[in-house]
C-alpha cells in the first residue's frame, strides 16, 4: 500500500471515529436534557401533592378522621379525571394511589391511562407490585423511566405517613 493510500485510510478512519464519538456525546446530552425536563416537572408535581397531603394531615389531626376527598369525573372517552392534585394536568400524569392502614392496603384510585389500554387492564394490586419491584426512593423527583407493556413511563414515588395509630 502506498503512503498516500495509508494516510487517506487513516484520515477516513479518524473521521469515522470522530463522527461516532460526536454522535454518542450528542445522544447522551439530549437524553440528559430530556431527563432534566422530566425531573423539573416531577418536582413541581411533588410540591403540589405534598401541599395537598399537608392539608389532609392538618384536617386529620383536628378532626381525628383520615379522609381524602376524591370526586372523579369521567370525561374524554371514559378517561377518569381526578381533581387536583391528582388530575392529569399539562404533563398527562397518571396515578396509582395506595393507602396503607395497619397491615391492609387499599387502592382507591388508579388512573393508569384510558380504559382501553393494556395498563388499564392491569389490576391495582399487580400495578402496585410492579412499581414496588423497581425500589423507588420516596419523595425524590429524579424518578426512573420504566417500561410497562409497550410504553415508557417516567415514574417517581410520593410517600407520607399522615397519621400513626
Amino acid at each position: 500500500m502506498k503512503l498516500e493510500d495509508r494516510i487517506s485510510a487513516n484520515y477516513a478512519l479518524l473521521f469515522l471515529v470522530l463522527i461516532l464519538v460526536s454522535n454518542i456525546i450528542l445522544v447522551y446530552s439530549l437524553q440528559k436534557q430530556s431527563n432534566k425536563v422530566l425531573e423539573v416537572s416531577a418536582s413541581d408535581k411533588l410540591k403540589e401533592i405534598n401541599s395537598f397531603l399537608d392539608k389532609v394531615g392538618i384536617f386529620s389531626d383536628k378532626t381525628n378522621v383520615l379522609t381524602l376527598d376524591f370526586n372523579p369525573e369521567v370525561v374524554e372517552g371514559k378517561k377518569v379525571i381526578h381533581v387536583k392534585p391528582f388530575n392529569p394536568g399539562e404533563d398527562n400524569y397518571l396515578y396509582v394511589l395506595e393507602i396503607k392502614q395497619n397491615k391492609d392496603s387499599v387502592i382507591p384510585i388508579n388512573t393508569i391511562g384510558d380504559t382501553d389500554t393494556e395498563e388499564a387492564s392491569m389490576t391495582n394490586e399487580s400495578m402496585v407490585e410492579l412499581l414496588e419491584s423497581y425500589n423507588f426512593k420516596d419523595n425524590v423527583s429524579s424518578g426512573k423511566t420504566i417500561n410497562i407493556e409497550k410504553n415508557k413511563y417516567f415514574v417517581f414515588k410520593v410517600s407520607r405517613v399522615i397519621k400513626k395509630l
